[in-house]
């Protein structure tokens, strides 16, 4: 994952100055505009890979009680309890949603939904999270992208 993102002041930003600028100007800024936003993107991309890599740990790092907990057909809950406390994608239960959660997570948890209701029995039940956690989301990843940006001077 980037540590930092460095990006330079646009020449062509402030648009009471635009009449002073050229088009190569222009041109040159949103250039530079373009691969700023792909470097965010590729931030985004590497925390995505992250999740899809750690998704689901406990149910291989505890296999014994993640097969104890199938076994009883959900009802020893303590393997399913420690599991989503430790998995970030677990946002339908309020008691385990993390203080930072992102859209990350949010990605991590429709993924996850999808895959597991489709694969049981091939339709999908849509689930709604509410407006207040996914603001929250949003706001932790605008904040997420923004520590790892540089302005250079």
């Amino acid at each position: 994952m980037e540590k930092e993102i460095n990006i330079k002041k646009s020449k062509v930003a402030d648009i009471n100055e635009i009449d002073t600028k050229t088009s190569d100007d222009i041109l040159e800024a949103t250039e530079a505009h373009i691969e700023d936003v792909r470097a965010g993107i590729r931030f985004f991309i590497s925390m995505l890979r992250q999740a899809g890599i750690r998704h689901d740990e406990t149910k291989l790092s505890d296999f014994a009680g993640f097969s104890k907990y199938m076994y009883s057909k959900f009802k020893d809950e303590a393997w399913w309890l420690e599991h989503q406390d430790k998995g970030r994608h677990h946002l339908y239960n309020a008691d385990y949603v993390q203080d930072d959660v992102n859209l990350i997570d949010v990605l991590e948890q429709i993924s996850d939904s999808i895959m597991a209701s489709m694969a049981r029995d091939g339709t999908y039940i849509p689930k709604s999270l509410s407006p207040e956690l996914l603001s929250k989301a949003y706001e932790n990843t605008v904040r997420l992208l923004l520590d790892v940006v540089n302005l250079e001077k």
